[in-house]
């Protein structure tokens, strides 16, 4: 007696029927992934472009010239040392996002510090303003005042994140 073996029917392979926002969907999740990226390779290159000109304006403009066209500025020294410690602060922030569990107590130092160098630029700024034109037109004047500004607002926008954070917990 011979088994005769049935076989189920194949059937076709056939697609789902997409709904209207799945292209949509497939549109956010490649473009937003991509947006972060070319968004934080933007930033390192404004970064490195930075580090550069201020770089360029130390060299090009002594300390000695900067205090003939404005006796008592400390411009170039408070450019140079944002350089520095903004490397040490980088480092140091890049240990603590790493680390598993961050020290409080160095992020309100850091934070302070950040405060207090930032502070100290917007003095030199308002007092650099008074010297006139030929101090306003000089790139170390100009480094600081795009680094002065870009931290204020980079600050801004941190304390508007808290606050909106906060605002939601509290909702809870």
């Amino acid at each position: 007696m011979s088994q005769i073996q049935t076989q189920e029917p194949i059937l076709p392979i056939t697609t789902p029927v997409s709904a209207p926002n799945s292209s949509l969907d497939n549109c956010l999740n490649v473009c937003i992934p991509c947006s972060g990226c070319a968004f934080a390779f933007g930033l390192a290159i404004a970064y490195i472009a930075n580090i550069v000109y201020s770089i360029m304006a130390l060299v090009e403009t002594s300390h000695k010239e900067l205090q003939t066209i404005c006796s008592g500025t400390n411009l170039w020294i408070y450019l140079l040392i944002i350089l520095i410690v903004g490397f040490g602060n980088n480092k140091q922030v890049a240990k603590e996002l790493a680390a598993k569990e961050t020290s409080f107590c160095i992020t309100i130092f850091i934070m302070t510090a950040q405060l207090g160098m930032l502070s100290w630029g917007t003095y030199e700024l308002a007092q650099g303003g008074d010297c006139g034109d030929e101090l306003t037109s000089n790139l170390i004047y100009t480094m600081v005042f795009i680094n002065v500004v870009t931290s204020w607002v980079l600050i801004g926008v941190f304390m508007i994140y808290i606050i909106g954070v906060f605002v939601i917990f509290c909702r809870k």
